[in-house]
């Protein structure tokens, strides 16, 4: 039994002896011929390939292990390798191996280094491979390493190729896109890819695990069939069958965003899928099937559907202002569809049940939009908001990256003017309350938010109804600045402060309704019709306000018949400023910023009216005046305009001449001067 045994050892010792020897030659015979070797590989990828040392063992199956495999890039993307690893493994099968066919049993690839580029041209890796043509020739380096290098025996000799396993470990890929400035990059680390059955009669089975979006662990998870692969050259790429599902997350895909996670299942072509996505973001779920036809260009028919009961917005990177209330949207419910050619297309529906955003407020907002190419297009847009409703449509066109140009046309019914204020011009948060009701037409380039008031223009109507101006009373403002011009010291008494106490009390002015047509350019908007009406008065002008507020508007202030009568009472000189629908009216210029404006009465204009009253006083006492009875001349407030007083004067001077004059007509002249404004 020893001899038996001893015999047994010697007999592994010269086996093992005569396999570690033959190995040994054919490690020699292996670096000998890496030339060649590299023409082969360079040859058949079309890149410049370069190996480093080749070794040969047996530990776990016979094997080669190649160090430093280099494969060069095309030189119009890249003086870069396209691909580097420090170590590969090749093991295959011994016993086919000395039959003479290569079974590979395992790839594995150590710690490669991936270069994908995206140029003016399309991908770097789009001119992998041999020429198509057959006449091709291989570079100029394989073709020497070639008739130099190849062992005799060995052209034309092909050989059954089945490999049974793929593996990579920790490998980088690099993406950078430079069709677009800056280049826009993205690396994938940490991947880990396992292909079974790589050149057989069926599929290849592939898991993947990769870390993307700069985090340190794998969230990438890939799993599922690709082919059968026929490494042949004779199979077209588009027609590989795929039957992939991927699972992704957590994804930071963005600072002070929530994680994104979801999955990917896709099947069919590489030239044609059909996918099905479903992505969790916070409690948004967004799911989509539909069908890509991946080629250049790149076509794709996705329906999503996004649902969620109550999803903060922190989860897209907003936040509320300092301490605010959380950011939230409630029952959200999108549909779409993406159609991507030669250009990205988009149409879809919104349907937000309500929510909270930048502190405003919203219920029912329902919108349809559609994207084409670099214009995106807001067909529709409802909600109510402010307390009332806001429908709209616009235009973003970003064809031009550096000044976007934007049209929109707003149509507001019942909004609460107060709570818009605050919300969206905080400047004049408090100066006006009311109800609004507009319709807008604006457009403008949006290259910069301090660019953008200036370069809005456009215009549209406007009205506030029940609404007060907040800090300034203009009928109070501009009655006052009359006091004491031309004798009016008694215009506005105590008494009939007392009994307009809403138009002369307090510091506001309240108003039934301000209504405008609007011009907006280079920051202003100019009206030339602008009315604000009050029970007791009105005021009619025009002018423009500032987007900060500042404003300047020529205007006339037109008391009512009831506190004109009251105002002539107490202030008899008005008489004469009276038009012929019985009506108080002065002309006033307002200017300032609001709430801090001033209301200057046109001094020329009221000069102008009693000196016509005058004239026309002293006249009367001619007895030329008007052929109304003299209890209802001069304390009649109905008269005419200034023009008509004056033609009626001088009618009926000319109907009075024979009844003679106490005295010359300068001296009645003067003598009607100093009854409207004493000696």
């Amino acid at each position: 039994m020893r001899r038996l045994a001893l015999g047994f050892l010697l007999l592994v010792l010269a086996l093992g002896g005569a396999l570690g020897f033959a190995l040994w030659n054919a490690q020699s015979y292996l670096n000998r011929h890496r030339a060649w070797i590299e023409a082969r590989a360079s040859a058949a990828t079309g890149r410049r390939v370069s190996l480093g040392e080749i070794g040969v063992s047996v530990w776990g199956g016979l094997g080669a292990s190649i160090a430093d495999l280099e494969i060069a890039d095309d030189p119009e993307f890249s003086d870069e390798p396209f691909v580097e690893a420090a170590l590969v493994r090749v093991e295959v099968a011994i016993l086919p191996a000395l039959l003479g066919r290569v079974e590979v049993r395992d790839i594995v690839v150590e710690a490669p280094t991936i270069r994908v580029i995206r140029g003016p041209r399309g991908m770097n890796y789009a001119t992998l491979g041999p020429a198509p043509s057959p006449d091709a020739k291989a570079p100029r380096s394989a073709e020497a390493a070639l008739a130099e290098a190849e062992p005799a025996g060995e052209a034309g000799r092909a050989l059954s190729l089945l490999v049974a396993l793929l593996t990579i470990r920790d490998g980088e890929v690099h993406f950078a896109d430079r069709t677009v400035t800056p280049p826009a990059r993205q690396t994938i680390r940490h991947l880990d890819v396992r292909a079974t059955g790589v050149a057989g009669a069926d599929p290849v089975a592939i898991e993947l695990a990769a870390a993307v979006l700069g985090s340190e662990d794998r969230n990438v998870r890939l799993r599922g069939e690709v082919g059968p692969l026929r490494l042949d050259g004779t199979q077209a790429p588009a027609s590989i069958p795929l039957d992939l599902s991927v699972d992704m997350g957590p994804l930071a895909w963005g600072a002070g965003r929530e994680p994104l996670e979801g999955s990917i299942a896709a099947e069919g072509s590489v030239g044609e899928l059909r996918v099905r996505t479903e992505m969790v973001l916070a409690d948004l779920r967004v799911a989509g099937d539909g069908t890509v036809e991946v080629g250049p260009p790149l076509a794709a028919d996705l329906r999503l559907v996004a649902r969620a009961e109550r999803l903060p917005l922190a989860v897209l990177g907003v936040a509320p202002p300092g301490d605010g209330e959380p950011e939230m949207l409630r029952d959200l419910r999108a549909t779409g569809r993406i159609e991507a050619g030669d250009a990205l297309r988009f149409a879809g529906e919104l349907r937000i049940a309500g929510g909270l955003v930048r502190d405003v407020a919203f219920e029912n907002l329902h919108a349809v939009g559609s994207l084409a190419g670099e214009v995106a297009s807001l067909d529709e847009v409802e909600l109510a908001l402010f307390g009332g409703t806001y429908e709209g449509s616009g235009r973003y066109d970003f064809r031009d990256p550096g000044a976007p140009r934007f049209a929109v046309r707003q149509q507001l019914h019942d909004l609460d003017v107060a709570e818009l204020l605050a919300s969206r011009v905080p400047g004049a948060a408090g100066r006006v309350t009311g109800r609004l009701a507009a319709t807008l037409e604006v457009s403008g380039v949006a290259a910069s938010p301090e660019a953008l008031p200036a370069s809005i223009e456009g215009g549209g109507e406007v009205a506030v109804t029940g609404g007060v101006l907040r800090g300034v009373n203009l009928p109070d403002l501009i009655l006052e600045r009359l006091t004491g011009l031309g004798g009016l010291t008694n215009l506005l008494s105590r008494d009939l402060r007392e009994r307009y106490v809403e138009v002369f009390s307090g510091d506001d002015t309240p108003f039934d309704e301000l209504s405008a047509t609007l011009e907006i350019d280079g920051g202003r908007a100019t009206t030339d019709d602008a009315v604000i009406t009050a029970r007791d008065y009105s005021l009619r002008g025009a002018g423009s306000v500032a987007f900060d507020g500042e404003m300047d508007f020529v205007a006339t202030f037109i008391a009512s018949e009831g506190l004109t009568d009251e105002m002539v009472g107490a202030a008899r000189e008005l008489r004469h400023l009276v038009g012929r629908d019985g009506r108080f009216a002065v002309p006033v210029r307002i200017t300032g910023v609001l709430p801090r404006v001033t209301a200057e009465p046109d001094a020329a204009a009221l000069a102008r009216g009693v000196t016509r009253g005058a004239v026309a006083a002293g006249l009367e006492l001619l007895g030329v005046g008007s052929n109304e009875p003299k209890d209802r001349g001069a304390a009649s407030h109905r008269g005419q305009e200034p023009e008509d007083a004056e033609a009626g004067s001088s009618r009926g001077h000319e109907a009075d001449a024979g009844q003679g004059a106490p005295g010359s007509e300068v001296e009645v002249i003067e003598r009607g001067l100093r009854s409207l404004f004493g000696d």
